[in-house]
């Protein structure tokens, strides 16, 4: 398993309302997000929340914390919730710190995401781990965090940083497409095709190609598997190829005739 950094947000000077990470590329097969956050309102009773596709509905959240006072409870949360937050009465300068993982964010299932959080005061702690299900199709594209308090904003410094998952049997590629000889570069997956072979996708993909050709007769043999109007300019292309070979060719002869002269 292999982890990559997309984005990482942080909340300038001023303060923010909500913290948005959006074009949330569709290469990976899950996503991981590192909060650190700290609001200005009281942290009591307040919690982060998540926005998926800036949508605040179709979630179900269950969530267990503890305390090192001793304390504990459990809840049930249809916002969104992924933890609390440090606010204006805790420590100051403190931030909490928590992660989320959301698997098979690119397919049509529903999203499944799991997160755990935790800040400290002067004298006790708290902990708290959330499970969830956003129950819908789309693929998720942006994600959002804002409070449960509308008055409250992220002070500066607070951040969000998004990772994307690759998690392929061999623990280097995904499992989106097989085919060919599979490697990494970047944060994308390359497969590469020296001979015949078949490219497999296993979802819908944005998908770059690069043709690497070493004769004329490769050329027309693709010339011939192409539609007509790609097959023309393809045919111009192998003409001037050509040309260009009988060219260098020539050029090379009359180098050869006036050295023997």
């Amino acid at each position: 398993m292999l982890r990559y950094h997309i984005q990482t947000v942080r909340v300038p000077s001023g303060g923010s309302s909500a913290i948005t990470i959006s074009g949330i590329p569709q290469i990976y097969d899950d996503l991981y997000v590192v909060m650190s956050l700290r609001g200005t309102s009281i942290s009591a009773g307040n919690q982060a929340l998540m926005r998926i596709n800036v949508s605040s509905s179709n979630f179900t959240v269950r969530a267990l914390y503890t305390s090192s006072a001793g304390n504990g409870a459990t809840y049930s949360d249809t916002t969104g919730a992924v933890g609390t937050y440090s606010g204006s009465d805790n420590t100051a300068n403190a931030f909490h710190n928590g992660d989320i993982l959301i698997t098979n964010y690119a397919t049509s299932s529903a999203k499944t995401f799991s997160s755990d959080a935790v800040f400290g005061n002067m004298g006790y702690s708290y902990l708290i781990f959330n499970s969830g299900v956003w129950n819908n199709s789309s693929a998720i594209t942006s994600l959002s965090f804002v409070g449960t308090d509308s008055s409250s904003t992220w002070v500066e410094n607070s951040s969000i940083s998004l990772y994307g998952i690759r998690r392929g049997a061999d623990g280097v590629t995904n499992g989106a497409a097989t085919g060919g000889t599979i490697t990494t570069s970047g944060g994308f997956t390359i497969h590469t095709f020296t001979g015949s072979g078949t490219f497999t996708a296993n979802r819908t993909l944005d998908v770059e190609y690069l043709v690497c050709l070493s004769s004329s007769k490769i050329l027309h043999t693709l010339i011939q598997q192409f539609s007509p109007n790609v097959s023309r300019i393809l045919s111009l292309l192998q003409k001037k190829i050509l040309k260009h070979i009988n060219l260098h060719s020539k050029i090379l002869h009359w180098a050869k005739f006036l050295t023997s002269v």
